[in-house]
C-alpha cells in the first residue's frame, strides 16, 4: 500500500512541477534546433499524459481501498501514507537527488510526516479488522 502510493504521488507530484530542462541548442544548423523544439513538445504532450494516467490510477487506488479494505478508514490511511512523503518529494525534484537517511532534512515538518507514517499503520489495522 506504500509503496504504490507514494509512486502514485511522485507520479502526479512530478507531472504538476517538473518543467523541460532548457537545453541550449549546439551551433550546428537548423536541423538541430528543430529536432530540440520538436521533442521539446512530445516530452509535454507525453509528460501531461503520465500525470493523467496517474491521477486516473490514483483514483483506481482510492476505490479499492474503499472497496475491498475497509471503506473510508482504509482510504485514510492510504491518504496520511501518500501525504506523508510529499516532502521528500518536493525535495528530490528541488535538488534532483534522491533523500536518503544522510540528506534528510531534521525540521519538525519531517518529524511530523514520519509520525505520520506510523499513524496510519493503526488506522489501517483498524480498517481491516473493525470495519464492514
Amino acid at each position: 500500500m506504500m509503496f504504490i502510493g507514494t509512486n502514485l504521488l511522485g507520479f502526479i507530484v512530478r507531472g504538476f512541477l517538473e518543467q523541460v530542462v532548457p537545453a541550449e541548442p549546439p551551433d550546428d544548423g537548423r536541423a538541430v534546433n528543430t529536432w530540440i523544439a520538436r521533442e521539446r513538445k512530445r516530452m509535454k504532450a507525453s509528460n501531461l499524459v503520465m500525470t493523467a494516467l496517474a491521477i486516473g490510477a490514483c483514483a483506481g487506488y482510492y476505490w479499492a481501498l474503499f472497496h475491498y479494505l475497509g471503506g473510508a478508514l482504509a482510504v485514510t490511511a492510504g491518504a496520511m501514507l501518500m501525504v506523508s512523503r510529499l516532502p521528500d518529494l518536493l525535495v528530490e525534484i528541488r535538488t534532483g537527488k534522491p533523500t536518503t537517511r544522510r540528506s534528510m532534512s531534521q525540521t519538525p515538518l519531517d518529524f511530523f510526516m514520519t509520525a505520520l507514517i506510523w499513524a496510519a499503520l493503526p488506522v489501517m489495522w483498524f480498517a481491516l479488522c473493525y470495519q464492514k
